[in-house]
């Protein structure tokens, strides 16, 4: 009799296990599949209330493909989002605070859903279509814009265990609240940096100067993101952080630095477009004045210095976010 206990809690170890080794049937790494699209977020109000939905995509079919093969079939497939999910707004959370990823099937049944037809496939081969809906959707208070990439959807085999396949957009999605933009209060900048001894280069004393905006035109709580890119007027391909001298000056092995508090400001293109070369951000500000710090000085380039008449002129872009 103890022998007939013992075999039958033997076999019921085993039908305990099957299910495991069912989920170990599936290989191979989740494969990333771009969606060529950049949705258009309209500039809109940050007083929106929450759950306006700020954006509405047509019927997006993705064309996908994985890596993920399962001996058994990859059973019930869960197409989800990727973030938190916030059940009163049926969205995924981003990297924006107050914003969030709608995303519903062919139906329009807000994810996530499973998806029982590629149940007994054990490959998912090119040419297959995921159709789906997106809307960008404010879930709370939105204080500044941002950025939103990097995978939206995901699929995930076996009951929702094992991640086969991403979708991504290729362009970000722009998140635009109506945002302070702001006017140059002195446009022209003339900085003496004095007369210095050759020799007194390595301790030339810094000059203080400010770049000062004038900003309007914000919701009310809703800040601007200020990034400023400096460029060499004598040599706009410059992308060093020394300022040439002008032609028309006459000493030579010399160079200008300029500083926004200890970090040396290094020189790139004209241009506003975030994410320029070498745009660093100057900080955040809502309504009213803000001021940019910098200083500036002397540093020697050369072995040799020739002395004489050490001038420079740089350009400031502004740009916003």
């Amino acid at each position: 009799m103890m022998m007939s206990r013992l075999t039958g809690l033997l076999c019921l170890v085993l039908a305990l296990m099957l299910p495991a080794m069912a989920r170990a049937g599936c290989t191979g790494t989740a494969s990333q599949n771009a969606l060529n699209i950049q949705p258009k977020v309209p500039v809109f109000d940050p007083a929106a209330a929450d759950g306006t939905v700020l954006w509405s995509s047509g019927l997006l079919n993705s064309s996908v493909s994985t890596a993920v093969t399962c001996s058994d079939g990859y059973g019930t497939v869960v197409e989800t989002g990727v973030g938190t999910y916030n059940s009163t707004y049926q969205t995924f959370s981003t990297n924006v605070p107050g914003i969030g990823v709608r995303l519903q099937d062919i139906n329009k049944t807000p994810l996530p859903v499973n998806i029982s037809s590629w149940a007994s496939l054990t490959n998912l081969a090119g040419g297959t279509v995921a159709p789906f809906y997106v809307q960008i959707v404010k879930t709370g208070p939105v204080t500044a814009g941002g950025s939103i990439s990097g995978n939206i959807v995901k699929f995930l085999a076996q009951n929702g265990t094992y991640p086969m396949m991403y979708v991504y957009f290729t362009g970000p999605i722009i998140i635009n609240p109506t945002i302070p933009t702001c006017a140059v209060t002195n446009p022209q900048i003339t900085v003496p940096l004095g007369s210095v001894a050759a020799s007194s280069l390595a301790s030339a004393p810094q000059s203080s100067f400010n770049i000062g905006l004038n900003c309007s035109g914000g919701a009310s709580g809703v800040t601007a993101s200020v990034y400023t890119t400096l460029t060499d007027q004598s040599n706009p391909g410059n992308v060093s952080n020394t300022l040439s001298l002008t032609s028309a000056s006459t000493a030579r092995g010399v160079g200008i630095q300029i500083q926004n508090g200890p970090n040396v400001i290094s020189y790139g293109p004209d241009s506003k477009t975030i994410g320029n070369t070498n745009q660093w951000l100057a900080g955040q500000t809502g309504n009213g004045s803000f001021t940019i710090p910098l200083t500036a000085r002397y540093v020697q380039t050369a072995t040799s210095i020739t002395p004489g008449t050490a001038n420079g002129i740089a350009t400031f872009t502004i740009g916003y976010q």
